[in-house]
């Protein structure tokens, strides 16, 4: 639910129970008070919020660049995955991550010598640094993500469920998490 386009039903709960406390419901139902203001209401169901779209595609420090590259290395082994990079997939990619990530990244992959690395190589080198740092809810974030990539072309093959079930369990998710996020897109 959490990864769908409505928000994950704990989060509206607890945006309704912060606005309860607010002054601006107590304005609007004709009473006195309000144990918060309204910029502090705002703050906190940001913050909420946040959890749908993750500040890691926004921040520019460390450990979002780290991230962001995670996902440009996954995201070019997912496109891989079957053979053909399709061009939807790489604009969803290029969507996902910041444009100076993508351009820096693109850059290393063209000069790739692949006899020595691979976009794989590189996915895990990002990977084991993501897991240092990156809580639960990140790691199935980026996983959402890579499936984003993966459907891209409007498909799926078994080489990209395949390279999205290595990723998931590199990032210590249950694979099983793949398939859900891929059986929620067709509802």
């Amino acid at each position: 639910d959490l990864y769908t386009s409505h928000p994950f039903g704990p989060l509206r709960v607890k945006a309704l129970e912060t606005f309860s406390k607010s002054e601006t419901y107590f304005k609007l139902m004709n009473l006195e008070g309000g144990e918060i203001t309204e910029e502090e209401m705002e703050s906190q169901i940001e913050s909420f919020m946040n959890l749908m779209v993750p500040s890691y595609l926004h921040n520019n420090d460390e450990q979002s660049q780290i991230i962001q590259k995670f996902l440009f290395w996954g995201g070019i082994g997912v496109a891989e995955a079957n053979g053909v990079v399709e061009q939807s997939e790489l604009a969803a990619l290029a969507s996902i991550v910041s444009e100076d990530i993508y351009n820096e990244q693109n850059d290393i992959l063209r000069n790739l010598d692949r006899s020595k690395g691979s976009p794989q190589t590189e996915c895990y080198r990002y990977g084991s640094e993501v897991l240092t740092f990156a809580d639960k809810i990140i790691r199935h974030n980026i996983i959402r993500d890579l499936c984003i990539i993966a459907l891209a072309d409007g498909s799926l093959d078994e080489g990209e469920m395949y390279v999205l079930t290595e990723i998931a369990y590199m990032l210590q998710v249950n694979p099983v998490f793949v398939e859900e996020i891929i059986e929620s897109t067709k509802s």
